[in-house]
């Protein structure tokens, strides 16, 4: 088993992540006013998971290794 793929790491991994992301939709909700909060709270939970998505470690194990 490489470094960093057990189950366990994974799982804490993933749900970390997900506690991110909730929290900056919580932010687009909390710092803005009327309909702009739903778009803040949407498009920046989804452009932070798109970032994170193509810029990750290269040699991660846990990850297919397909991204730029």
């Amino acid at each position: 088993m490489k470094y960093g793929s057990h189950p366990l790491n994974l799982f804490v991994r993933f749900i970390l992540e997900l506690i991110v992301l909730i929290v900056v939709g919580i932010l687009g909700l909390k710092f803005s006013s009327g309909i702009e909060k739903y778009v803040f709270m949407i498009v920046g939970s989804v452009l932070l998971a798109t970032i994170w998505g193509v810029f990750n470690v290269p040699e991660d194990s846990s990850r297919s290794g397909k991204a730029v």
